[in-house]
């Protein structure tokens, strides 16, 4: 089962720049609504019992950011390089995610809702109580993930990665994609529907005919 976040009802509001120090980045019971924030590296920056709404990040290096309790609504993080990133109880929704760098991390207790993930890289990661909703992961990379209590609920996963990922536990079937890259002995325990079946039998070399 999925934690949710853990946030006050009453929070602060205050600009981005206002909440944080270079010198010491956290985040901290803060309500961002709009903003653009622009040309940040930052390293380890910690948000915690934070809501974002509206707010963009353009060119945004945040390695080894720490996510607790956090709410992102309608934001746009399109390639935004949060690699070695660790989390617990987020969710981002309605929120632009095209390439994010999400790799080598440790994704506890996250929801994607309604977002766009098209080229999102989760290389190495490992996740735990995670779900997609109907979100896009075209040519989304899952290469040699760990899974654990993942859910895809109603996503677009045409051309994802899933080498050196066990497929294991994981439930496709209500899910659109012509075509994935996976390994033959991972696929063992994963569950899909009657359509799907042509696009599993081609990657073990055989063919359907009706």
């Amino acid at each position: 089962m999925i934690e949710q976040p853990r946030i006050p009802v009453h929070l602060y509001e205050a600009d981005f720049y206002q909440i944080y120090d270079g010198e010491d980045p956290i985040l901290n019971g803060a309500k961002v609504t709009s903003g653009s924030i622009r040309n940040e590296q930052v390293d380890k920056l910690e948000l915690t019992k934070c809501r974002l709404k509206n707010v963009v990040f353009t060119d945004i290096v945040f390695s080894r950011i720490e996510l607790t309790d956090v709410v992102f609504e309608n934001c746009d993080l399109s390639n935004a390089n949060l690699a070695e990133a660790n989390t617990n109880r987020v969710v981002f929704k309605e929120c632009k995610l095209v390439g994010v760098d999400f790799s080598e991390s440790y994704l506890n207790n996250m929801v994607f809702q309604d977002c766009n993930l098209t080229l999102s890289s989760f290389g190495y990661s490992k996740f735990k109580n995670i779900s997609f909703q109907n979100c896009l992961l075209d040519h989304a990379d899952f290469y040699e993930c760990v899974f654990k209590a993942l859910e895809f609920s109603q996503d677009e996963l045409n051309g994802a990665n899933f080498t050196q990922t066990s497929l294991k536990g994981i439930d496709l079937s209500s899910c659109e994609f012509d075509q994935l890259t996976v390994q033959p002995d991972k696929l063992a325990g994963c569950t899909i529907n009657e359509y799907q079946m042509a696009a599993f039998i081609g990657l073990l070399g055989m063919k359907l005919k009706n």
